[in-house]
This record gives C-alpha cells, structure tokens and sequence, in this order.
C-alpha cells in the first residue's frame, strides 16, 4: 500500500495572516514529497477558515513547479460548475504538469457552501452524475453533445485535450451505492474517508463497493483510503492531538449543516446535538492516533480491507511544528515497513460511451422490504421519512426498512449514517445478510436511542423474518452466498 498526503491548508485564528497558512502548507508539502509519498492532494471549500483552498487545480499547477510528487484534487465539486468548463480547465492542468495529475470528483457536503451558491443539494446527486457523465464523454470523443435534465448541448469539442491519454486518473468520493454503482460502471477510483467513525463502518463501505462490482461483473477500480494520523511521543500529546481533532470535527459539522454562527474558526465552538459527542478515547479509538507502533498496527487494519493507497490528514489545526513533527516520525518509524509496496495502480476510466453502453446488473433490482411504500420512495428525504414512520406507528412502532444495494433509497446521510440532526433516523451501510453477508442499506428509526449494536441486531433479525437469504440467491446472475 502506497501512501499520499492530503492538504488542509487549516486556518484556526482568522487574525493569522493568510499567508502564514500558504506557507505552512507548502512546507508541509515538500517535507512529504522528500519522505517520497505518491500524491499530494488538494481540496475544495469556500468562504471558511476550515479548509482555506476554494480552487485545487490552481494549487496543483503551482506546486508541478516545487515538487516531484504527483498531484491530485480531493475533490472538484462537480455540482457547483458547468461540466464543460470543468473538462476544459481539467485538460489545461494535465498539460501544464506535464501528466502528473490525478483527478478527484465529488458532490460536496458542506449545506453552508450550498446555500451561499444557490444550488440545492436535494438535486447534488443527479448533476453530478449528468456532470460526469459530460467530461468522460467530452474527453473521449469530438463533437460531443448532451441532453440530459441538467444539461443540454449541441455537438462541442473541448480544448485542449489532457496530455494524459485518454484522460488523467480519474476518482470519485463515494460513500452511497449509487456513487459506488457510477464508480464500478465508468471504471473511476473510487476515494473513501471514514471521517471520525469506527473502522467497521468502512469495512461496511468496502463490502459494499465489491458487492457492488461483482453484481456488475466488473473488476473493482482502485480504492483509496483516508483518515487522520498523528504520530505522538507520549500519552499527554495522543490526548492533545484527540483535542484538536475534535474542534476540527465541531467545525466541520457545524459547515455541513449550515449551523455555525460565523464561519471564523476562532468563534465560540457551539457543541452538538445530543448524541453525538465523542469523547478523547472514543477518538483515539477511531483515528491514527498514538506512538509509531499504534498508528502502524492501526494502518495495517486499513491495508487489510484491500485498500491501494492511504491517504494521510495530518493537519487538524495543531501548530505547525506539532504536524512537522508528527510527518517526520511517520517517515522514520512507520513509512519504512512498506518500502516494498508497489506502485498504486490508476482507474482507467471509460471515456466517450453514453451510459446506455455500459454494463448493467442482469435481472430486475432486488427489493426486500419495500411493499408498503407508495410510489417515489426513493427519491424522499428525511422529512417525509419521519413523517412515513410516524404514521406508520400507530400499527405498531415499525423500525426499519432494508434495501438491496440495486435499489436503495436517495436519502443523503451525515457520515456516521444519521439523516437527521437529532439521530432519530439512521442510513445503515455497513450491515448484511446474516447467512452469507451480502450488503443491504437500511433506514432504521430510533425510537428508544438504540445503539449501533441493537441496530445491527434488529436488522439481521428482520431479515431473518423475511428469509432474505433465499430469496436474493435465487437471483439469476446475481451474488451468490459466499458462506
């Protein structure tokens, strides 16, 4: 497993010259191009302290004149821009650097960005996929044109073309099985961050996405990892480090859900809704966190899902020399135990074919538990979801719905699966049928504050009750019981 770094450009006082974060970046960024990591890889945020870097392809392009090491996006937000544009911008940065970019899309998650620019994040979803479908398109063939709900074209040619042939490596962050479906279709890598939840909510992800490519018949495009790691001395700084990823962590969520007060870092941090807190120990639990042996033993958990690449974040809001630090003990105690690994191999993405084209599952989707919902479940959100267990309560309280991954519903959820602010209702991702494991997506309505453990419990038995073993291996074509 090979290992790249991703780049915060973290702001916590907004009294801190701009300048000082620019150039904290980039000696972050040479330090880890002399340790030898793959990528470096730049994100995308507007209008906030959090992540100070609103245009990654300006970043890239700039550092290919200071560094060696390729360089990636982590992500474009796609729905944000007109796909063409986008596809012409991504071309010029390939032919810039020369071929050392690498690509990374997503739909955003931040409802703070969302509502500055006028764009709905109920419609994120669809034109991101018409936007991708555009610049795989436009990159693979001339005199391309599009007639799709979001976007209407006569035949163009974008120009330049990408230096890279047919395209540069192209990536997707992708935690919803039609993200991972869209990934495993077009051939893109798929891009994972398990975002201060535990390790078996990404082994959930993984199963997934080879669930999901299996049910395809395609291979599975490569997969990169990301958490925090911070590499510490002693017991005192492991707790320091919780510390600061914990702020990072309330800043973050107040930008996902458009609450925060200001969007200067160094505000009064407002807490959380009840529920989700996490203490010191449940986050050392659930990062890289500790002394050089720890943060290896934890790395080595995350190989093990078959991951190609890892992706370091480092920077959380410590001090400059908290995070230099931490990157040199990684280099000198944990990056030498994978001096063997071979190069991560790159998504070769399919370019220049309508969807139409491409693979499908074979058979009709498979449906467990959706009789009783009337027509556009699929497209509801969390407001008519509560609304549809609250009445569907006076039968009886009724706890869930489970899915097969070829047909879930659209429902966005926070990272750790909740779909509303007071967790009441919970996406559940990262379970399957209990005979063979098969994943499914579930809505579960917390009634009594059930754990993630009762959840998983309820889960298996209900599909127990509907003896969803036999019925999705008698799908023709389809996944088959693996125990």
């Amino acid at each position: 497993m090979k290992f790249d770094y991703f780049v915060t450009y973290r702001r916590t006082d907004s009294s801190e010259p701009i300048e000082r974060v620019y150039a904290d970046g980039l000696e972050q960024i040479q330090l880890v191009d002399q340790m030898g990591l793959e990528t470096i890889w730049f994100p995308e945020h507007h209008f906030t302290n959090t992540l100070c870097s609103p245009a990654p392809l300006l970043s890239v392009v700039d550092m290919a004149h200071r560094v060696r090491a390729r360089l990636g996006t982590a992500v474009i937000i796609t729905p944000y821009y007109h796909p063409l544009i986008v596809a012409e911008q991504i071309a010029l940065a390939d032919q810039l650097t020369r071929g050392r970019l690498d690509i990374g899309f997503g739909r955003g998650g931040f409802k703070y960005e969302y509502s500055r620019l006028g764009t709905q994040e109920a419609e994120a979803a669809g034109r991101q996929q018409e936007a991708l479908e555009i610049i795989l398109g436009v990159w693979g063939q001339p005199d391309y044109s599009y007639q799709g709900k979001y976007f209407q074209f006569e035949p163009v040619t974008v120009v330049p073309s990408c230096y890279q042939k047919p395209c540069p490596p192209a990536w997707i962050a992708a935690r919803t099985p039609d993200s991972m479906r869209f990934a495993a279709e077009f051939g893109l890598g798929v891009m994972m961050t398990a975002q201060r939840e535990p390790i078996t909510r990404v082994q959930g992800q993984v199963r997934l996405f080879d669930a999901i490519c299996e049910d395809l018949d395609v291979p599975r495009p490569p997969l990169r990892l990301q958490r925090e790691v911070l590499v510490t001395t002693s017991k005192a700084q492991t707790l320091q480090a919780a510390d600061y990823i914990w702020k990072n962590h309330i800043a973050q969520w107040h930008l996902h859900q458009d609450s925060a007060p200001t969007i200067n870092a160094d505000t009064e941090l407002r807490p959380l809704p009840s529920g989700y807190y996490l203490s010191p120990e449940d986050l050392i639990a659930r990062s890289i966190i500790g002394d050089p042996e720890t943060c290896l033993e934890r790395i080595r958990q995350y190989e093990a899902l078959g991951a190609d690449g890892f992706v370091l974040y480092t920077d959380v809001g410590q001090p400059q020399a908290d995070i230099l630090r931490s990157l040199e003990l990684f280099a000198e105690r944990v990056l030498p135990h994978f001096a063997d690994a071979r190069p991560a191999p790159k998504p070769r993405p399919v370019v220049g074919h309508r969807p139409d084209t491409l693979r499908r599952p074979s058979g009709p989707p498979l449906l467990i538990d959706a009789a009783d919902l009337p027509d556009g479940w699929v497209t509801w959100e969390m407001t008519e979801w509560l609304a549809h267990f609250d009445r569907d309560s006076s039968n009886g309280r009724r706890q869930s719905y489970i899915f097969d991954f070829t047909a879930a519903p659209k429902v966005r959820a926070h990272a750790d699966g909740s779909i509303d602010n007071d967790g009441r209702l919970r996406l559940v991702s990262d379970t399957g049928c209990p005979d063979c494991g098969r994943p499914v997506v579930a809505l579960f309505r917390r009634w009594h504050d059930e754990d993630r453990v009762q959840i998983r419990q309820d889960l298996a038995e209900r599909m127990r009750e509907l003896r969803w073993h036999e019925r999705h291996n008698r799908k023709p074509g389809g996944i088959q019981s693996r125990g």
